[in-house]
């Protein structure tokens, strides 16, 4: 037999062999594609309580995609900080403010007991301050209030009339010479924060689901990969006024508004175990789910002193401020990292209205036990952040 011959048989039973093995593959490995599921997007079909009660937990529990979204009013500690005012020292980190956020879920889950979840949720707030409002050397600027300017025709002309060059909401007037909006007073609003936070989660889990017990229970454990993201504000603002000398040397009356704040990410990166238990009964779903997770926390810390100087030749009511000087004498920046502690406990009530939509109610709390940084620079980098409150929302089963 010539060596081509072989060569020839050789690739044939080559050939032959792999395409067997593929088919053996495909037999057993069918190739999966987003729409394995069979949907047919009948979500609002309606269901009646004698297919719920002749349903089988193992069937009635969610297969295929699913989605989440529930609004949360969750109250979140205050920082390990202390406010100091006229020399007396008080300590106000005894309590809780609330803010509003969203969390959004998608997953999927097969029938054969394993699955994928991801959630993602952010919360705006809390944005708790202590406010007061100060008058400024002139408490008032009068032109402002005189109304919009004469064109000269008796109407209303914009900037060529006896009205100056400025319009009724002090539009063409330099921002330092108008009254607060909304006050018609020449006011600075001091604002103290007391509670100013940002709390942002991500979390990718593998899930599985277990056979149901006795009475119809289903437990899901689930692990997977969460991050946390964590921003806090600080602010303290002071206000003062005096006679100065300014650079031109002549005397004048000056105000002094001095600003000092911070700012702190946190963002922290780990692994979470946890479980999902849910229980069935006629439309009403219990669920209960608790999440453990450690993390390494990457801290950086911005701190920075703002001053505003206006100057005034007299202390007449409507008094034109004859200079604004607006500095940063101080500005810092500082990294840290810590390690983060903490648990993710939610119960949950579901009313199932039609075949695939339920609408549903319930609790969350977020304890991050250690780790976190908030307050000014020279706070402690290891705080506790609590974060509890209600939600409700709807969830949809594809």
């Amino acid at each position: 037999m010539s060596v081509r011959k072989l060569t020839f048989l050789l690739l044939a039973a080559a050939a032959l062999f792999c395409g067997q093995r593929k088919l053996e593959a495909q037999e057993y490995l069918p190739v999966t594609d987003p729409f394995r599921f069979d949907p047919d997007f009948r979500w609002f079909e309606p269901v009646y309580d004698a297919d719920l009660a002749d349903m089988k937990p193992s069937k009635r529990a969610s297969t295929g995609w699913y989605g989440t979204f529930d609004r949360m009013h969750l109250y979140f500690s205050r920082p390990d900080t202390d406010v100091l005012r006229e020399g007396l020292e008080s300590d106000h980190n005894d309590g809780f403010d609330s803010g509003w956020g969203n969390r959004i879920r998608v997953g999927y889950m097969l029938e054969s007991g394993h699955g994928w979840s991801s959630t993602w949720f952010n919360i705006s707030g809390p944005n708790a301050f202590e406010t007061l409002f100060v008058e400024r050397i002139n408490r008032i600027n009068e032109d402002e209030l005189a109304g919009p300017p004469d064109d000269g025709d008796g109407g209303d002309g914009g900037d060529g009339g006896d009205g100056g060059n400025f319009d009724f909401y002090g539009q063409y007037l330099p921002s330092a010479d108008r009254n607060l909006p909304g006050f018609d007073e020449r006011l600075y609003e001091l604002k103290d924060s007391i509670n100013v936070v940002e709390a942002s989660s991500f979390e990718l889990n593998k899930t599985w689901r277990m056979e149901p017990y006795h009475y119809g229970g289903i437990l899901e454990p689930l692990a997977g990969f969460r991050y946390f993201g964590i921003k806090d504000r600080w602010q303290e603002q002071t206000y003062s006024r005096f006679a100065a000398v300014n650079l031109a040397g002549d005397d004048v009356f000056r105000e002094t508004l001095l600003s000092e704040g911070s700012l702190t990410r946190n963002h922290a990166f780990g692994g979470q175990l946890g479980a999902r238990y849910v229980k069935f009964f006629n439309r009403i779903t219990y669920s209960a789910e608790f999440r453990a997770f450690a993390m390494h926390n990457w801290q950086n810390h911005r701190f920075a002193i703002d001053r505003i100087d206006t100057d005034y030749t007299d202390l007449g009511l409507g008094e034109q401020p004859l200079e604004e000087i607006r500095s940063r004498p101080f500005v810092a920046y500082r990294d840290n990292s810590e390690f983060l502690l903490g648990y993710d406990i939610r119960a949950e009530v579901a009313y199932q209205l039609t075949r695939m939509f339920q609408i549903r109610g319930g609790f969350q709390m977020i304890d991050l036990s250690r780790g976190i940084w908030r307050g000014e620079i020279d706070d402690d980098t290891d705080q506790r952040l609590m974060m509890l409150g209600a939600t409700f929302g709807a969830a949809l089963n594809f």
